[in-house]
């Protein structure tokens, strides 16, 4: 028999850490922006932005910023 998922995995929202780091902000012309926080703790690998081209080293706390109506 096959194992249901998890409560919180049924409704279509998964919770995680990232959840709990996750916010919507209001930007320039009243637009919303999905603002993501991420610790230092949890950033564990290299990344390079998309916008401004800078690289992230693994360790450095950081904000993620896009559009609300963005795909995911």
């Amino acid at each position: 028999m096959p194992r249901r998922k998890p409560r919180d995995q049924r409704d279509g929202r998964p919770l995680g850490v990232g959840d709990a780091l996750r916010r919507v902000e209001e930007g320039p012309g009243d637009e919303a922006y999905i603002v993501r926080t991420v610790p230092g703790s949890r950033a564990t690998k290299r990344y390079r932005c998309p916008g401004c081209d800078h690289e992230i080293m693994p360790g450095v706390a950081h904000v993620v910023v896009w559009p609300a109506d963005a795909s995911d």
